[in-house]
């Protein structure tokens, strides 16, 4: 297949598979932000979703719903995640799939550890340290060591340095 110069080629990894005749009204509701009681914002991205489904997916957000803090909210911002990132995994908790490409992969892994999502957090780790090059190892390790607390980050760093080693 040809690819057409300038455009990133992306990668859809399926996580997870939902049974279609849940699934699929629920997607439905997702897109077309039928009966929503919350939206995440993170920088310029604004995702109306359903709480359940995100605290089923996310553990970080679970907490964070359950908080009393959260309890009158029906806006949440998250400072610390790329806007691009929170969409693509809330997107993942409504179709168990994740599509990873080299210019989003880094900001996915962060959005991924902080949210909890550590199925995200490990198949955009694997994304990455499978195209590990001379120009991204040493961020790519740096990522790792940064996330190291989580396996997924202890993979990335512990792939890189042996990359490193090899070449």
């Amino acid at each position: 297949a040809a690819t057409t110069p300038g455009v990133e080629q992306a990668t859809t990894t399926t996580l997870f598979e939902f049974d279609s005749r849940w699934a699929g009204p629920v997607k439905e509701m997702y897109k077309d932000r039928e009966l929503h009681d919350v939206v995440l914002s993170a920088g310029d991205v604004s995702v109306a979703a359903h709480r359940v489904i995100l605290a089923a997916a996310s553990p970080h957000l679970r907490g964070l719903f359950r908080s009393d803090w959260a309890d009158s909210r029906k806006d949440v911002e998250l400072q610390e995640v790329d806007g691009r990132a929170l969409q693509k995994i809330v997107d993942f908790a409504y179709t168990g799939k994740i599509e990873l490409a080299g210019s989003t992969v880094v900001a996915i892994i962060q959005a991924a550890n902080l949210l909890q999502v550590t199925a995200v957090e490990a198949a955009a780790v694997e994304f990455l340290a499978d195209r590990l090059d001379p120009g991204n190892c040493f961020s790519a390790m740096g990522l790792g060591l940064h996330l190291s607390e989580s396996a997924a980050g202890r993979e990335l760093h512990d792939r890189s340095v042996a990359f490193m080693c090899e070449s």
